[in-house]
C-alpha cells in the first residue's frame, strides 16, 4: 500500500535486475512500512518493467549468484525480520525486541531472525535465552523447518518451540505463513531470572521440546519435513546465545 523510495540493483552475478522498495504494511493511517525485493526488468529502451507488487507472503528464489548456505554453524548468518531499532547483535549474541531509549517510528512484527544455511530433517538446536522483561515476559523460542519468512507476527511456514514466562508454559506451534496453530503446551516451574536452556530435537514427525535439560514432551506432526532454523519473540525482549545445532 502506497510504495514508497525504491532503487534498482542488479543481482551479484549481474544477471538480473531486482526492484527495493518500502510500503505500507496496511491501510490504517501511520508509518509501518516494511521492504520488499522482488525481480524486475529493463526495456528495450532502458525504462523499468516493474511488474505488480509480490504478496509479502509469496516465496521467491533468492537472485542469481547469491551464496549457497550450509548448515549453520555461527550466529552471524542471519536475516532479520522486523523493525531494525529492536535488533542488536554481537558476534556471539542476537536480542530481538529490545526497546530503544529513543524509539522512532517503532512498532512490533514479531520480531525474528532466520539463519541461512538449511539444516537437514533429523536434527538438534539448542539456544540459551536472557528474559529482560523476567516474569512479566511473552514468547521467546526456536524457529524450524522454517521457509518463506517475511515480515509480521506469524509470517513464515514452519513450527515455533517457546517458553512464556508471563504463564509458565512451554509451548509448541505452527504458522502457515499467515495464521498460528498452537499444538501443545505444558507448565513448567523455572526461574527466568537466570538465562534457560531451550532445546528442540526433531526425528521425521517427532519433536520433542526440553528445557534447562528436562525433557518437556513429545508431539508427532507431518507438515512440514524441511527448512531453516531460527529464533523469535513474541512481544518480547530476549537475548539468544550459544547456539549448537547437530
Amino acid at each position: 500500500y502506497g510504495v514508497g523510495h525504491s532503487c534498482f540493483v542488479r543481482s551479484l552475478d549481474g544477471r538480473q535486475w531486482w526492484h527495493v522498495y518500502h510500503a505500507k504494511r496496511d491501510r490504517n493511517p501511520g508509518w509501518r512500512r516494511y521492504v520488499f525485493a522482488q525481480p524486475m526488468k529493463v526495456g528495450s529502451r532502458g525504462l523499468p518493467v516493474l511488474g505488480s507488487p509480490v504478496d509479502s507472503n509469496t516465496i521467491m528464489l533468492r537472485p542469481s549468484g547469491s551464496k549457497q548456505h550450509v548448515q549453520p554453524t555461527s550466529m552471524d548468518d542471519y536475516e532479520y525480520f522486523g523493525h531494525h531499532q529492536m535488533l542488536r547483535a554481537t558476534p556471539d549474541s542476537i536480542r530481538l525486541g529490545v526497546q530503544p531509549n529513543a524509539p522512532i517510528n517503532t512498532y512490533r512484527s514479531g520480531e525474528k531472525v532466520v539463519f541461512s544455511g538449511a539444516v537437514s530433517g533429523d536434527f538438534e538446536v539448542g539456544v540459551t535465552m536472557q528474559f529482560h522483561d523476567g516474569a512479566s515476559s511473552r514468547d521467546a523460542g526456536i524457529l524450524f523447518r522454517t521457509t518463506g519468512p517475511s515480515m509480521g507476527y506469524d509470517a513464515l511456514r514452519g513450527y515455533f518451540a517457546g517458553f512464556v514466562p508471563r504463564t509458565n508454559l512451554l509451548i509448541l506451534g505452527k504458522m502457515d505463513g499467515m495464521n498460528w496453530q498452537e499444538l501443545y503446551r505444558r507448565e513448567v516451574d523455572i526461574d527466568v531470572t537466570q538465562p534457560v536452556r531451550l532445546k528442540v530435537s526433531v526425528h521425521g514427525d517427532r519433536i520433542s521440546v526440553g528445557l534447562n535439560g528436562q525433557e518437556g514432551f513429545h508431539f508427532h506432526d507431518s507438515t512440514y519435513k524441511s527448512g531453516s532454523i531460527g529464533f523469535r519473540v513474541v512481544d518480547a525482549d530476549a537475548t539468544f546465545s550459544n547456539l549448537s545445532v547437530h
